[in-house]
């Protein structure tokens, strides 16, 4: 995956940008996808005996073992008496689908639903000015002229802790080179027996 975002980069930089003129021919190794790993009845007991777990994950963790539901699909599902209905839009599958509940997975879904609250309706009664008076610099508009023109007045711009490693701002020749060159020296290195010439 990495490898054909470097090879889109590239031909971008080479295509589009033109700083570089040629793009490294690389070529993939093979390998295989890993399996799908599941809690096993041992993982789920020592789940259930954790002591500082709270109650409530611990019904979560049964109900998700019992129904054998995705993640999701508690908040994108309709509680209907003792099912939950998935419209097409909302699984996987792009039909109906119903879960059959027990009636102890009912009130643990009700509880799922209610912390995962939208946050138009976190601000009512006296706090509905205040969601007024915010709503349009929090809805994400603004902030597009950063991203897309490169504006840092242009509204709020995002950084995740990854920002304290950077150590320096280059170019993107500069970068493109050092990506490059970091690939090579990878490649004759610590991958010099699965090179192919």
């Amino acid at each position: 995956m990495v490898l054909i975002r470097l090879k889109r980069l590239l031909n971008w930089c080479r295509d589009v940008k033109e700083i570089i003129t040629k793009v490294p021919k690389m070529k993939g190794i093979k390998i295989h996808p890993k399996r799908p790993s599941y809690l096993t009845e041992s993982d789920f007991a020592e789940i259930m005996k954790l002591h500082w777990l709270k109650p409530f994950y611990k019904e979560v963790f049964l109900m998700y073992s019992e129904t054998g539901m995705r993640l999701r699909e508690v908040f994108n599902g309709k509680l209907e008496g003792s099912w939950l209905v998935l419209m097409p839009d909302d699984n996987k599958t792009g039909i109906t689908h119903e879960i059959p509940l027990k009636q102890h997975h009912i009130p643990v879904i009700r509880e799922m639903k209610n912390r995962n609250i939208p946050f138009k309706t976190v601000f009512t009664g006296q706090h509905r000015e205040l969601y007024e008076d915010v709503k349009d610099l929090v809805a994400g508009q603004r902030g597009r002229g950063v991203f897309e023109v490169g504006d840092l007045e242009a509204g709020i711009w995002s950084a995740g802790i990854s920002v304290a490693r950077v150590k320096d701002v280059l170019t993107c020749e500069e970068l493109v080179s050092r990506i490059v060159s970091d690939a090579e020296a990878i490649i004759n290195g610590r991958l010099q027996e699965v090179k192919v010439s």
